[in-house]
């Protein structure tokens, strides 16, 4: 086994409930950031030819701000789980299963975010909608 492999095998998704806890999600939240990083890195070359140059491929940089995004999420989680843990290892236990459910049942988190939207006062059907409208024009698609 290479040491990519071993490493990809320490902070990997826990694959059942048993494995899950706040430590084994930020473990991997922590290595997404650095994989994506090393990818952002990869794509901002094929999107910018130099620096404060005009970009080359309009691809390329929608990609490139895709794993920023990403990047930038996947950290969130793990600063939040961090943060929650100092105070409560339970709770940020309890959480990461809680975040771990949502990827069992992948409507789930889609159902969440129109209801979290919704309880604050936006409307999920024009967000969805213009999501939906960008999309369409990212190049690419």
């Amino acid at each position: 086994m290479s040491s990519a492999q071993e490493v990809v095998g320490l902070t990997a998704w826990p694959e059942n409930e048993s494995e899950v806890s706040a430590d084994a999600l930020i473990k991997h939240a922590a290595r997404l950031v650095l994989d994506t990083s090393a990818r952002a890195g990869l794509l901002m070359t094929a999107a910018y030819p130099k620096v404060g140059e005009a970009t080359r491929d309009p691809a390329a940089f929608a990609q490139w701000g895709y794993a920023i995004n990403a990047e930038i999420s996947v950290a969130q989680v793990a600063v939040l789980l961090v943060e929650v843990q100092k105070h409560s290892p339970k709770l940020a236990d309890d959480l990461a299963r809680k975040l771990w459910d949502f990827t069992q049942e992948h409507g789930l988190l889609y159902e969440l975010a129109w209801e979290y939207l919704d309880a604050r006062g936006v409307d999920a059907e024009s967000v969805r909608a213009a999501a939906e409208a960008k999309a369409k024009e990212a190049p690419g698609v």
